[in-house]
């Protein structure tokens, strides 16, 4: 990547974990103390990290408690662990009683494809601010 130069890196659906020097090497190239990894995740992230976020909100894991009534879509920098650093943004998808899992996938997608692109605009125009792993939209 760094013949391109570019200022950020953007994971959508990448399924794999990120290394630490990846990281650090983005961090701070768009905006001062700023992450330069961004990831859109299935799950309200401080309920579920990792994969299979849809079907952790159906029930359908081992370690899912039960079927959710709502899960979330969010937006977060990346950090050292997995699906842990600060959230953006999160918007909440309603899980109904008859919804398979294509059918809670399908909606979740409608969203992530609105909130996404919402969220990196936002860091484009530099409106992001991080003070104390909390972020703030300015």
């Amino acid at each position: 990547l760094e013949p391109l130069a570019p200022h950020c890196l953007l994971l959508a659906g990448y399924m794999r974990v990120v290394t630490a020097t990846l990281i650090d090497a983005f961090h701070g190239r768009w905006q001062d103390n700023l992450p330069g990894v961004i990831n859109i995740h299935p799950a309200d992230t401080r309920a579920y990290q990792g994969a299979h976020g849809y079907e952790y909100a159906l029930g359908l894991l081992k370690k899912s408690p039960r079927r959710l009534t709502e899960t979330s879509i969010t937006v977060h920098f990346v950090d050292k662990g997995v699906d842990t650093g600060p959230i953006i943004a999160q918007r909440p998808v309603p899980i109904r009683t008859n919804d398979s899992l294509e059918d809670l996938k399908s909606r979740g997608l409608t969203i992530e494809h609105e909130l996404y692109p919402d969220c990196l605009e936002l860091y484009a125009r530099k409106k992001i601010t991080i003070s104390d792993g909390n972020v703030t939209i300015l």
